[in-house]
């Protein structure tokens, strides 16, 4: 089976197309979908208590979320391009004078706070 048969399938899911074998009292004429080639639409029969005949189809909502999925309509993850310029051999020696400069600081007191605009990026 081709994708676009697939699809095809799915479609006529979503759009109910059983809908022309109810027939007023509720029954499901079977043997006319069968000739038309429309069996594919059922998703089981089965019996109740009473010795009724039940036919249930596919879930047309659950069609139409396949069809989405497979057009790219929905997305379940984003995916994310970063760039990052960044020289690490330049960031270790910027961090290594500055532990060296601490380690020189005697009285703590003597400390500063340090402005964004004064910190020089990892790149110099």
């Amino acid at each position: 089976m081709t994708a676009d048969e697939v699809l095809a399938r799915l479609a006529e899911q979503a759009r109910a197309e059983y809908a022309g074998y109810i027939q007023p009292d509720g029954a499901v004429d079977l043997q006319k979908m069968i000739d038309e080639g429309k069996a594919h639409l059922i998703k089981g029969i089965k019996w109740d208590r009473q010795g009724h005949l039940i036919v249930e189809f596919y879930d047309a909502q659950s069609a139409l979320v396949h069809i989405g999925k497979s057009l790219g309509l929905f997305k379940d993850s984003a995916d994310v391009n970063v760039e990052l310029n960044f020289d690490l051999d330049s960031w270790k020696r910027q961090r290594e004078e500055r532990r060296r400069e601490l380690e020189d600081v005697e009285d703590p007191g003597d400390l500063r706070l340090v402005e964004d605009d004064e910190c020089a990026s990892p790149d110099g």
